[in-house]
């Protein structure tokens, strides 16, 4: 819905927060100026994505260690998000001898993982696509805010992976934005001249 003037606090609510299954944006004419796409080139070193920004959701290109690009709703900023504890992020993984594989990337991930005490690791299906391989893992540590979510997509030289931050409530509505991006990214190669 766009309004010329904006929406209630309680409006905004409803619309991010019901559960009844039906996804409600909220789009001020004042805003529109900002968006000039829904989706990014994100990169490192000589591989990349064209990547699609899940409905209601931006993509923030500022880098920031260990992450190419963060995801959170239109409106929030990266610290709004963080600490509404419901986020992603994206990097890479160029296939070498530690992890040419999803399977041995997240062996080599949950290394680190299970260093942390009381620590879940369980897998789930990934969506299903051609010319590249899925996994969804679930990661829940006691000291993490939220549970953890991480979706990888192998292509043939590097290995996508998008991280999810998500409060239980809001964990239905959120994996399908994680799922819709695995769906959806493809690979590109980067020749930086």
């Amino acid at each position: 819905m766009i309004s010329t003037e904006g929406y209630s606090t309680a409006a905004t609510n409803r619309a991010y927060y019901d559960d009844s299954g039906i996804e409600l944006d909220v789009l001020n004419f004042k805003e529109l100026d900002q968006f000039h796409g829904f989706g990014a080139f994100p990169y490192s070193d000589d591989y990349g994505v064209v990547m699609p920004a899940p409905f209601g959701w931006v993509i923030d290109a500022t880098r920031r260690k260990g992450m190419v690009a963060t995801l959170y709703q239109r409106g929030r900023t990266l610290n709004s998000a963080g600490e509404a504890r419901e986020w992603m992020y994206i990097n890479f993984w160029t296939k070498d001898e530690a992890a040419n594989n999803v399977e041995s990337l997240c062996k080599l991930q949950e290394s680190y993982l299970k260093t942390m005490s009381g620590t879940e690791i369980e897998f789930q299906d990934g969506p299903v696509r051609k010319g590249a391989r899925t996994k969804l893992r679930l990661v829940k540590v006691p000291t993490y805010p939220t549970p953890e979510y991480t979706g990888f997509v192998e292509f043939e030289k590097f290995i996508f992976f998008c991280v999810l931050f998500t409060p239980e409530e809001l964990e239905s509505k959120n994996l399908r934005k994680l799922r819709y991006i695995m769906r959806c990214v493809l690979p590109i190669q980067v020749r930086l001249a």
